[in-house]
């Protein structure tokens, strides 16, 4: 199973890299914005798209190894998934939080720098039991860094 958590290359561009029976998984919007990519519009590529979408959640797994995906609105693009592993009280924010740097709004794929606070707002309110968060691009920090993110980019 692949979660792709965006549209961006870095993230799904290896999906041809994963042969056999390998099932790829998005949010809706991230699955239209990737068939937009050349990667994905030969009939080659069309093989790794997602084959599974989910609107705002989707449960996969069961029991420890449960994996929990969320959308909760529009941020680095139109399509981030945040993936939680409750077992292990850790998520991975994809790019919706790469790191404690100035955010990167892709408007081509449906970012918004006016939604960006909002969709933070709404996962750090919407998820519990997460303590540890691999973001997109950085070390491993904690949920309390994921929170002083969305503050930091809410307006004042």
């Amino acid at each position: 199973m692949i979660i792709n958590t965006h549209t961006h290359g870095d993230h799904v561009g290896s999906n041809s890299a994963f042969t056999g029976n390998v099932e790829f998984i998005a949010q809706e919007n991230c699955k239209a914005s990737m068939e937009k990519m050349p990667a994905f519009q030969t009939d080659e590529g069309k093989k790794f798209l997602p084959g599974k979408t989910y609107k705002d959640k989707l449960s996969v797994l069961s029991g420890s190894e449960k994996i929990d995906l969320y959308y909760f609105g529009r941020g680095h693009t139109s399509g981030d998934t945040l993936v939680v592993f409750p077992a292990l009280r850790t998520m991975h924010s994809g790019d919706l939080f790469a790191g404690k740097n100035a955010p990167i709004i892709d408007t081509n794929n449906g970012g918004s720098g006016a939604d960006y606070p909002v969709t933070l707002a709404k996962a750090a309110a919407g998820i519990r039991g997460v303590e540890s968060v691999i973001p997109g691009h950085s070390a491993v920090t904690d949920w309390n860094a994921f929170k002083e993110y969305g503050e930091f980019m809410r307006p004042n």
